[in-house]
């Protein structure tokens, strides 16, 4: 997870839109602009439990959020009402383990 320094409290409106970049969640992936690989859902695939992304109801390789217990999925843009208080923290959804072939980067901005 990435600190964004942004805090955010229960009730509050999350806004964040993806500004440029492309990524991937490996080298031999195609590159998005934050969506994921939309033929790529976990949860779709298998039960929920045995899926090992952060949020396995969103696309492996798309852009989700965190602040305090809260995950949801951002993709390209998401306006959200924060469900919990804290810190929102960014990453690509994709296992722990897997994280090392990630390549590409995203600019957002966060509006409150």
């Amino acid at each position: 997870w990435q600190y964004t320094g942004v805090f955010f409290n229960n009730g509050e409106r999350v806004e964040v839109i993806v500004i440029s970049g492309r990524w991937a969640y490996a080298q031999d992936q195609f590159l998005t602009n934050g969506e994921g690989d939309t033929n790529y859902i976990c949860s779709h695939l298998l039960p929920s439990p045995d899926c090992t992304e952060p949020l396995p109801e969103a696309p492996k390789g798309a852009l989700i959020g965190k602040i305090g217990n809260m995950i949801f999925e951002i993709g390209e843009q998401v306006v959200v009402i924060a469900q919990d208080t804290g810190y929102l923290e960014l990453r690509i959804n994709d296992e722990d383990y897997g994280l090392s072939d990630n390549i590409g980067s995203l600019e957002i901005n966060i509006l409150k």
